[in-house]
This record gives structure tokens, sequence and C-alpha cells, in this order.
């Protein structure tokens, strides 16, 4: 029998994980799944049900001050169990890559994950004077970007993966994914459907400037 957990709701939640993080400590019985956010709407509107619809869970809300971020946290042993056993590579400490039973499922299971992933570490790059309009996706792991392109190559026309590029001396080099175009982007918010309240892209920002209103 298939998993009740391979479902559009937790492809979603791993996927948002990509701004988020699983954390164990046997020895205190410390068991605990973090998303970060500077938009704690965003937590509350696309994270906290899905979390209550799966597991029948609230978690807790933080706020660091240092990093002017909000974290949303569940500690559960039982969850954290679940969320490892699904997740497989995702969030490894090296060789990243997407579940296969997300990349080898069906196009919600895929759609839902990417829409989680670029809530949380995507957006839209919107400069309408110079015609330019894309989604652009940025990761330091190669391999998760690929996926992603293989995922969305039958609907969406993606450039290759870009980089690796650096961004200051010391930090982890990182890659970029591009889907290029005004009808492309418009097409990635209907079929994808990001949750993000401030990715949820409005009518004039998809304008060009000779366009009448």
């Amino acid at each position: 029998m298939e998993s009740k957990y391979k479902n559009p709701d937790f492809s979603y939640l791993i996927g948002a994980l990509a701004d988020g993080s699983l954390y164990s400590n046997t020895k205190h019985y410390i068991y605990r799944i973090t998303y970060y956010q500077h938009s704690q709407e965003y937590l509350k509107h696309c994270i906290e049900p899905r979390i209550q619809k799966l597991f029948n869970k609230i978690g807790n809300y933080y706020f660091d001050q240092r990093k002017s971020v909000y974290f949303y946290e569940i500690v559960s042993k039982e969850i954290y169990q679940i969320y490892l056993r699904y997740i497989e590579s995702f969030k490894a400490d090296v060789d990243r890559s997407i579940p296969s039973w997300i990349k080898q499922g069906n196009k919600l299971l895929k759609f839902n994950f990417v829409s989680g992933f670029f809530d949380a570490d995507g957006f839209f790059y919107l400069v309408p004077e110079n015609n330019d309009f894309r989604v652009r996706f940025g990761q330091s792991e190669f391999q998760v970007l690929q996926d992603i392109k293989e995922m969305l190559k039958d609907d969406f026309t993606c450039s290759d993966v870009l980089g690796p590029y650096q961004s200051k001396e010391g930090v982890k080099p990182y890659f970029e994914l591009h889907i290029y175009g005004i009808d492309q982007v418009k097409k990635f918010h209907r079929v994808i459907k990001p949750c993000h309240p401030d990715k949820r892209l409005e009518v004039h920002q998809l304008k060009k400037p000779y366009q009448a209103e």
C-alpha cells in the first residue's frame, strides 16, 4: 500500500525545507523540524496548516533577533522520524538530491515540491522596462537544481544549471536555475501556485511598459 505521507502536502513541506532544518540529539531526547522565514505570515498560512493536517500537531513560533528571521518549530520524535524516512538525501551533509518518490511521482507531487522550494528559496525577477521576466532559483547544491529542471522540463523551458558563483570569500559557492519570459512566468505562477504571500504576483507586475492599462 502506498504510504499516506507520499502526498502533495508533504511534498510541499519537504521542498520548503530548502530554508529549514532537521535536528536531533538522542542523548537529550531532542527531535525537531524547523522552518525559517522573514515572513511570519508565510509560516502561518503555508507551513502550519499542512503540519496540522498531516500530523495533527501545532508547532511554536520564535523570532531570532540577531538574524531578523522568524522560525516555526515542531518538536516530536515521531514526526522527525517520518521526515527522516521520506526526505532521503535532500538535507544530507553532502550530495543532496530531491527524494526519489517525488522525482518519480506524478505532476502534483513534483509541482508541490517546486512550490515549497520556490517559496523558501526562489523568487520572481521582474524588470519590465528591460523586458526581463524570469523565475529564479538559487541553491548551493547543483543536483537539487538539476532535479528541479528535470521535473519541470515537460512544462517549462529552463536554463542550464548555471555556476558555480562565489558571492564572497569563505562562503560556499552557489548555482542558479532560470525560467525566462513573461509567458513562462505567468504559467509558473498559475501552475506551480506559490503559497508565500510575498510571491503572489499582481497583474501590474507583469505588464510590459508599452502595454495599455
